[in-house]
């Protein structure tokens, strides 16, 4: 039997910006085509053992309880916490890196950079078709919800304001989030309704979405 293609809303905190940060919390929700749309199905979620002091503004703004979560977590090492990540994507019937596709964030330019420096996750590698196919890391395909956000801009010649107030005006019925808000629990439900609101945008007949986001920025302008 063939294995089907998973799909998993991934997200992390991280104490700052940088690729030399360390990772605070990750969580991954999966998710399932369900009458048109994705819905929630497991998830997993794993705060990191730090014990350092928050350092950005943004951390003592919405991080001092994630902190004091680290601050009491158990150290575990980097293969501990990836295996329980593939503990879990096995336990949601994923056994095949390539057919693992992970959404969210900020995931290519940022997010999985630091995850694979942290040994929680490999980096994917790119198949060289002259050279022969690469081994593949622990995921497959990419979505990076920034980089439609760019495309539907670009193909639209629009602003980016104008596709968030016609998503918003798309309201579609989404899950309560979970966990706190500006943690990666409640994140992946954020993204979770932005992959929703895209799938629809999606699937509107062409030149109605050209004519609507034409007519939205008329408004915002």
């Amino acid at each position: 039997m063939t294995a089907m293609n998973k799909t998993f809303i991934i997200d992390a905190e991280f104490t700052g910006l940088s690729f030399s940060d360390m990772a605070l919390e990750l969580a991954i929700l999966e998710v399932k085509l369900d009458r048109g749309f994705y819905r929630p199905d497991k998830y997993f979620r794993r705060v990191f053992s730090y014990s350092l002091p928050m350092e950005s503004v943004f951390a003592k703004q919405f991080h001092a309880s994630l902190y004091d979560e680290c601050r009491s977590a158990e150290s575990a090492t980097p293969n501990a916490v990836r295996d329980s990540i593939l503990d879990f994507f096995a336990a949601c019937g994923s056994d095949d890196p390539k057919k693992r596709i992970l959404v969210g964030s900020r995931l290519k330019s940022f997010k999985l950079e630091v995850l694979d420096k942290c040994r929680f996750l490999d980096k994917h590698q790119v198949m060289d078709f002259d050279s022969g196919p690469k081994e593949v890391g622990d995921y497959g395909e990419v979505i990076d919800l920034d980089a439609i956000d760019s495309f539907f801009a670009e193909t639209f010649s629009c602003s980016k304001a104008s596709i968030e107030k016609k998503l918003a005006d798309l309201n579609i019925e989404a899950p309560a989030p979970q966990g706190q808000r500006h943690r990666a629990l409640f994140d992946c439900f954020v993204y979770l309704k932005r992959l929703n609101e895209y799938r629809l945008y999606l699937l509107s007949p062409w030149e109605f979405l050209r004519e609507t986001v034409s007519s939205t920025d008329q408004k915002i302008q």
